[in-house]
Protein backbone atom coordinates (compact mmCIF):
# COMPACT_ATOMS: atom_id res chain seq x y z
CA UNK A 1 0.00 0.00 0.00
CA UNK A 2 3.00 2.40 0.84
CA UNK A 3 4.26 1.79 -2.87
CA UNK A 4 0.84 2.46 -4.16
CA UNK A 5 0.49 5.65 -2.17
CA UNK A 6 4.03 6.80 -3.28
CA UNK A 7 3.11 5.49 -7.11
CA UNK A 8 0.35 7.81 -7.47
CA UNK A 9 1.92 10.96 -5.60
CA UNK A 10 4.46 10.61 -8.42
CA UNK A 11 2.46 10.11 -11.09
CA UNK A 12 0.78 13.76 -10.05
CA UNK A 13 3.72 15.71 -8.95
CA UNK A 14 3.32 17.04 -13.14
CA UNK A 15 -0.13 18.66 -11.73
CA UNK A 16 1.23 19.80 -8.13
CA UNK A 17 1.05 23.16 -9.03
CA UNK A 18 -2.40 22.91 -9.47
CA UNK A 19 -2.90 21.32 -6.42
CA UNK A 20 -4.23 23.55 -3.19
CA UNK A 21 -1.79 24.33 -0.51
CA UNK A 22 -4.04 21.51 1.99
CA UNK A 23 -3.48 18.79 -0.92
CA UNK A 24 -0.22 19.99 -1.31
CA UNK A 25 0.59 19.77 2.46
CA UNK A 26 -1.11 16.24 2.43
CA UNK A 27 1.45 15.17 -0.05
CA UNK A 28 4.49 16.34 1.68
CA UNK A 29 3.45 14.32 4.91
CA UNK A 30 2.98 10.96 2.71
CA UNK A 31 6.42 11.39 0.96
CA UNK A 32 8.59 11.81 3.80
CA UNK A 33 6.46 9.57 6.06
CA UNK A 34 7.38 6.51 4.00
CA UNK A 35 10.29 7.80 1.78
CA UNK A 36 12.68 8.44 4.99
CA UNK A 37 12.17 5.26 6.89
CA UNK A 38 12.47 3.20 3.44
CA UNK A 39 15.53 4.54 2.84
CA UNK A 40 16.87 3.76 6.04
CA UNK A 41 15.37 0.56 6.53
CA UNK A 42 17.24 -0.52 3.32
CA UNK A 43 20.68 0.78 4.05
CA UNK A 44 20.76 -0.02 7.70
CA UNK A 45 17.67 -2.08 9.76
CA UNK A 46 14.01 -2.06 9.09
CA UNK A 47 12.00 0.45 11.33
CA UNK A 48 9.03 1.05 9.42
CA UNK A 49 5.89 -0.44 12.03
CA UNK A 50 1.89 0.49 11.39
CA UNK A 51 2.03 1.84 14.86
CA UNK A 52 4.53 4.29 14.28
CA UNK A 53 2.77 5.87 11.01
CA UNK A 54 -1.01 5.57 11.96
CA UNK A 55 -1.19 9.15 12.16
CA UNK A 56 -0.41 9.44 8.14
CA UNK A 57 -4.15 7.09 7.89
CA UNK A 58 -6.01 10.34 7.86
CA UNK A 59 -3.71 12.23 5.28
CA UNK A 60 -3.91 9.52 2.86
CA UNK A 61 -7.41 9.13 3.22
CA UNK A 62 -8.25 13.03 2.28
CA UNK A 63 -5.17 12.11 -0.84
CA UNK A 64 -7.20 9.91 -2.15
CA UNK A 65 -11.00 10.99 -2.43
CA UNK A 66 -9.01 14.35 -3.61
CA UNK A 67 -7.77 12.30 -6.40
CA UNK A 68 -11.12 9.94 -6.38
CA UNK A 69 -13.24 13.04 -7.38
CA UNK A 70 -10.60 15.00 -9.77
CA UNK A 71 -11.07 11.63 -12.30
CA UNK A 72 -13.62 12.98 -15.37
CA UNK A 73 -13.81 9.55 -16.40
CA UNK A 74 -16.91 7.54 -14.40
CA UNK A 75 -15.29 4.27 -15.70
CA UNK A 76 -11.75 5.26 -14.84
CA UNK A 77 -12.85 6.44 -11.49
CA UNK A 78 -14.33 2.89 -10.47
CA UNK A 79 -11.54 1.49 -11.46
CA UNK A 80 -9.46 3.01 -9.31
CA UNK A 81 -11.85 2.90 -5.99
CA UNK A 82 -12.21 -0.75 -6.78
CA UNK A 83 -8.45 -1.55 -7.45
CA UNK A 84 -7.84 0.79 -3.96
CA UNK A 85 -10.68 -1.39 -1.97
CA UNK A 86 -9.12 -4.46 -3.76
CA UNK A 87 -5.77 -4.07 -2.28
CA UNK A 88 -6.74 -2.60 1.11
CA UNK A 89 -8.90 -6.18 1.41
CA UNK A 90 -5.20 -8.25 0.44
CA UNK A 91 -2.93 -5.71 2.69
CA UNK A 92 -5.18 -7.00 5.53
CA UNK A 93 -6.37 -10.32 5.24
CA UNK A 94 -2.63 -11.75 3.72
CA UNK A 95 -0.14 -13.24 6.12
CA UNK A 96 2.05 -11.05 8.01
CA UNK A 97 4.23 -11.49 10.92
CA UNK A 98 2.62 -9.95 14.17
CA UNK A 99 4.91 -8.34 17.24
CA UNK A 100 2.73 -9.42 20.52
CA UNK A 101 3.37 -6.74 23.44
CA UNK A 102 5.67 -7.66 26.34
CA UNK A 103 3.81 -10.20 28.32
CA UNK A 104 3.37 -8.46 31.56
CA UNK A 105 0.60 -10.27 33.15
CA UNK A 106 3.07 -13.58 32.92
CA UNK A 107 5.75 -11.51 34.70
CA UNK A 108 3.44 -10.21 37.69
CA UNK A 109 2.26 -14.22 38.13
CA UNK A 110 6.02 -15.56 37.80
CA UNK A 111 6.61 -12.91 40.75
CA UNK A 112 3.09 -13.79 42.80
CA UNK A 113 4.10 -17.50 42.54
CA UNK A 114 7.40 -17.38 44.13
CA UNK A 115 8.30 -16.94 47.61
CA UNK A 116 9.45 -13.24 47.57
CA UNK A 117 6.78 -10.27 46.24
CA UNK A 118 9.12 -7.54 46.57
CA UNK A 119 10.38 -6.07 42.68
CA UNK A 120 12.50 -3.66 42.10
CA UNK A 121 12.31 -1.05 39.28
CA UNK A 122 15.00 1.50 38.64
CA UNK A 123 12.42 4.84 38.99
CA UNK A 124 14.87 6.59 36.87
CA UNK A 125 12.82 4.63 34.33
CA UNK A 126 10.31 6.72 34.68
CA UNK A 127 7.30 5.36 31.89
CA UNK A 128 8.55 1.89 32.61
CA UNK A 129 8.30 2.56 36.56
CA UNK A 130 4.93 3.90 36.59
CA UNK A 131 3.36 1.41 34.11
CA UNK A 132 4.01 -1.32 36.31
CA UNK A 133 3.20 0.37 40.04
CA UNK A 134 -0.07 1.42 38.86
CA UNK A 135 -0.67 -2.07 37.42
CA UNK A 136 -4.17 -3.20 38.68
CA UNK A 137 -3.05 -7.03 38.81
CA UNK A 138 0.22 -6.11 40.60
CA UNK A 139 -1.49 -4.45 43.06
CA UNK A 140 -4.37 -7.26 43.41
CA UNK A 141 -1.49 -9.71 43.13
CA UNK A 142 0.08 -8.11 46.58
CA UNK A 143 3.48 -6.50 44.90
CA UNK A 144 5.66 -4.52 46.18
CA UNK A 145 7.67 -2.61 44.66
CA UNK A 146 11.18 -0.84 46.34
CA UNK A 147 13.73 1.30 45.51
CA UNK A 148 17.55 1.11 45.43
CA UNK A 149 17.55 2.57 49.18
CA UNK A 150 15.22 -0.78 50.38
CA UNK A 151 17.52 -3.68 49.04
CA UNK A 152 19.81 -3.50 51.89
CA UNK A 153 17.07 -4.91 53.99
CA UNK A 154 15.79 -7.21 51.92
CA UNK A 155 16.89 -11.25 51.40
CA UNK A 156 15.54 -11.56 48.52
CA UNK A 157 14.20 -9.22 45.70
CA UNK A 158 13.35 -9.08 42.13
CA UNK A 159 14.01 -6.91 39.05
CA UNK A 160 12.65 -6.87 35.86
CA UNK A 161 14.36 -5.94 32.80
CA UNK A 162 12.69 -5.14 29.26
CA UNK A 163 14.23 -7.44 27.40
CA UNK A 164 12.73 -6.84 23.30
CA UNK A 165 15.63 -5.46 21.08
CA UNK A 166 13.71 -7.64 18.64
CA UNK A 167 11.71 -4.49 18.11
CA UNK A 168 14.30 -2.57 16.94
CA UNK A 169 15.99 -4.99 14.97
CA UNK A 170 13.90 -7.96 14.84
CA UNK A 171 16.39 -9.69 16.81
CA UNK A 172 15.90 -12.50 19.22
CA UNK A 173 18.71 -12.48 21.53
CA UNK A 174 18.52 -11.79 25.27
CA UNK A 175 20.11 -7.97 26.09
CA UNK A 176 22.81 -8.17 28.15
CA UNK A 177 22.49 -5.56 29.65
CA UNK A 178 19.34 -7.35 31.46
CA UNK A 179 21.77 -10.03 32.71
CA UNK A 180 24.61 -8.16 34.41
CA UNK A 181 24.57 -7.80 38.36
CA UNK A 182 24.16 -3.64 39.11
CA UNK A 183 23.63 -4.93 42.89
CA UNK A 184 26.45 -7.03 43.27
CA UNK A 185 28.23 -4.96 46.30
CA UNK A 186 24.97 -6.21 48.62
CA UNK A 187 23.58 -9.04 46.39
CA UNK A 188 24.28 -12.07 44.32
CA UNK A 189 21.98 -13.55 41.22
CA UNK A 190 19.85 -16.43 42.57
CA UNK A 191 17.64 -17.08 39.97
CA UNK A 192 17.04 -15.74 36.71
CA UNK A 193 13.34 -16.59 34.90
CA UNK A 194 12.55 -15.25 30.99
CA UNK A 195 8.71 -14.63 29.53
CA UNK A 196 8.16 -12.71 26.69
CA UNK A 197 10.15 -9.65 26.23
CA UNK A 198 11.18 -9.52 29.86
CA UNK A 199 13.87 -11.05 32.28
CA UNK A 200 13.43 -11.27 35.93
CA UNK A 201 16.14 -11.42 38.36
CA UNK A 202 15.73 -12.49 41.85
CA UNK A 203 18.65 -11.52 43.74
CA UNK A 204 19.79 -13.16 46.77
CA UNK A 205 21.68 -11.03 49.70
CA UNK A 206 25.03 -12.27 50.57
CA UNK A 207 25.29 -13.41 53.89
Amino acid sequence: MGGLILFFIFINLKNVKKFNSNILFCIICIFITYVFPIIYSLLKNPVLRPRYIIFIVPIIIIYFTYLTFRIEKRILRNIFISSIVLLSVINNFQFKPIIPKPDTKAAIKLIANSSNSFVLIKSSDNLFYNYFVNLSLAKEKNIIFINKNQILDKNFFWSICLNNPRFVTNDRTDDPRCLLNSYYTSHKIFEIKKVSDYILVLYQKYY
